[in-house]
């Protein structure tokens, strides 16, 4: 079942009765890809911490709400939207989505939550500087896009733009990207799709758009009509080897066999790939291929 809320809120139920399990995924059209370049990782931080705090909850009172329902609870920002999703058994559903809405309407970035993320980021990033393969990944995706495309920026962002985040630049964030019309909400399990719109517009229903801009960003894929070749030094015994083209956005007709192909030739160890260059002739470790699902050139 597909429906709408008047607010703009969208909604798919697929009804599952194998399992008492319940399923939710809260999409909002944005991600990394909204960003200003000298705030970059804003959406990292947000998705980090949302789920810190609310006008009615603590941090942990959501942490101890979600543990004593035996329920699952994340949120992450990819470059294109930001997600919120949570699963829990049937009994449980109405309760934990009462929690998400008021997370994904209310949430307050407790500044003390925010530096500790904010730490937490500038360590990861440190860690992903000694790993060849993102070494490697960083590199070919700022060859293969502009450098003021957002799909050329690492989502954890970078230190000197992490340093500069401000808890108002996450509110502003929050405002901005997570709003009504935005949100598609997918949701699989053992429900009536009736009842699940009634739940949704219980406590979404009466969610009103507020009047905000997003960033203006770059959007321009530049053309390669050329080879470009580069390589980065690191004092290891492994190598890493990738080789990337611009290819069909979601959008395109080509998407879906590109993403068929994809999986035949490289997606995991029964992948052509895999089995021709790693098990017959011995000459990688890892083979794999990627193709990003993207709104624009990938």
């Amino acid at each position: 079942m597909r429906a709408q809320l008047p607010n703009g809120i969208r909604l798919t139920v697929v009804p599952n009765p194998v399992a008492d399990v319940i399923a939710v995924r809260c999409f909002l059209r944005g991600g990394s890809s909204v960003e200003r370049g000298d705030r970059a990782g804003v959406a990292s931080l947000v998705a980090a911490v949302l789920t810190k705090g609310t006008e009615r909850y603590s941090s942990r009172d959501i942490a101890r709400e979600v543990e004593s329902l035996g329920a699952g609870l994340g949120a992450e920002s990819t470059s294109d939207y930001f997600e919120v999703s949570f699963k829990s058994i049937g009994a449980d559903f109405p309760r934990l989505l009462t929690l998400v809405a008021d997370i994904l309407r209310h949430a307050t970035f407790p500044e003390r939550e925010v530096e500790r993320e904010r730490h937490l980021a500038l360590q990861a990033l440190k860690a992903r500087r000694e790993r060849p393969f993102t070494l490697a990944y960083e590199r070919l995706r700022c060859e293969l896009y502009s450098t003021q495309h957002p799909y050329a920026r690492s989502p954890l962002g970078t230190p000197e733009s992490l340093a500069s985040i401000s808890r108002s630049d996450l509110v502003d964030y929050h405002r901005s990207v997570l709003q009504p019309d935005r949100l598609t909400i997918a949701l699989a399990g053992n429900i009536n799709p009736d009842d699940a719109f009634a739940a949704i517009a219980a406590v979404f229903g009466d969610w009103s758009v507020l009047p905000a801009k997003l960033p203006v960003v770059s959007d321009e894929c530049p053309e390669r009509d050329r080879v470009t070749y580069c390589e980065t030094l690191q004092d290891t015994q492994q190598a890493i080897v990738m080789v990337g083209y611009l290819a069909a956005s979601i959008h395109s007709p080509d998407y879906v066999p590109l993403k068929l192909l994809n999986t035949y030739l490289g997606n995991g160890s029964s992948s052509r790939l895999f089995e021709q260059l790693r098990d017959k002739l011995g000459l990688a470790y890892e083979v794999t291929s990627l193709y990003a699902t993207r709104q624009q050139a990938a």
